[in-house]
């Protein structure tokens, strides 16, 4: 029985929803931040754990985890499940009472329903993880704090600057004069004025000037524009984009760790109903009905011929 708890706490780090068969479901709920304006504090994201005995159809998660820590065939997995199930039920009826792992203890109602408390309370597992509330009027009051201490700071700066740009003042103005002169000087060395020794002359005696007129290339003659039949370029095909919606909700027959698995299964029942693979990060599914009304495929699971071909079929929602 502690084993069992052992492999519903490690899928739980992984998945939202483990389901123990003919027992129930342990469900993880999380909650977003949220401010608390009376308080004045935020209070950080939580993540807790629920018991649903209403979901208690095998999906087979957690028989592969069993298959794949003990090294067991699938059929094996399912009937230590169904022993350790037995064994709770009996202990709630005896005890009313039992401990379930890490995750909390489960007891039997007054009406004969099983009832979940967790160990820890949200609080005090959201602060092992380290998400502990913000106290916004201390942080308020920090940033005041800091933001005055950096205004003092600036000033004592300013003061400084100043006393040092008087203190030289005068040097600063010897140095620039100085600093034009010399670059006078250099100019002068570098880039003497030129000065033209050459014997001044007149002359009297008009010379005659020659123009040229520029030759004129000839341009030959561009022939017309040859006309394009445009008819006989094809237009461009319109791409149509055809967005696939797919059903929220599937009827699912079994569960497996990979697409082969589920392929062999869908093989071997191929003459029982149409079915498809739902692909998800974790395993494959293989549904014999899927649709947007969550109410037709609650029909259809309630039928005779689902129960009497899939006894273990339960239904999936996308969202």
């Amino acid at each position: 029985m502690t084993n069992l708890f052992s492999h519903i706490e490690y899928l739980l780090l992984s998945h939202d929803c483990v389901i123990v068969p003919r027992l129930g479901a342990f469900i993880v709920i999380t909650s977003p931040a949220e401010l608390d304006c009376e308080n004045e504090i935020i209070l950080p994201p939580s993540r807790g754990v629920m018991f649903n005995q209403a979901v208690a159809s095998d999906d087979g998660l957690l028989a592969n985890s069993i298959v794949r820590r003990s090294h067991i065939s699938f059929e094996e997995a399912r009937k230590i499940i169904m022993r350790e199930t037995s064994q709770i039920k009996t202990n709630l009826n005896t005890n009313k009472e039992i401990k379930a792992g890490s995750l909390g203890s489960l007891r039997l109602g007054d009406e004969g329903n099983i009832i979940f408390t967790p160990s820890a309370d949200t609080n005090e597992a959201n602060a092992k993880l380290g998400y502990l509330p913000l106290n916004l009027t201390k942080e308020e009051e920090n940033n005041e704090k800091q933001e005055a201490e950096s205004v003092i700071t600036k000033e004592e700066h300013a003061h400084a600057v100043a006393g040092l740009f008087r203190l030289h003042k005068t040097f600063s103005k010897v140095a620039v004069a100085f600093s034009i002169l010399a670059a006078f000087v250099i100019a002068f060395i570098l880039y003497p004025i030129p000065v033209d020794k050459r014997e001044q002359r007149a002359s009297v005696i008009p010379v005659p000037v020659k123009t040229s007129t520029p030759s004129v290339p000839t341009v030959k003659e561009i022939p017309a524009a040859i006309a394009v039949d445009t008819t006989q370029i094809p237009a461009p095909l319109e791409e149509t984009i055809s967005e696939v919606s797919l059903p929220n909700h599937y009827l699912i027959v079994g569960t497996f760790k990979t697409d082969t698995e589920a392929k062999t299964y869908m093989a071997a029942h191929s003459k029982d109903a149409d079915m498809q693979i739902v692909e998800s990060t974790k395993v494959t599914r293989v549904a014999v009905a899927a649709s947007d009304n969550i109410e037709e495929l609650k029909k259809l699971l309630n039928s005779k011929d689902i129960h009497a071909k899939y006894p273990n079929a339960w239904i999936w929602s996308r969202k």
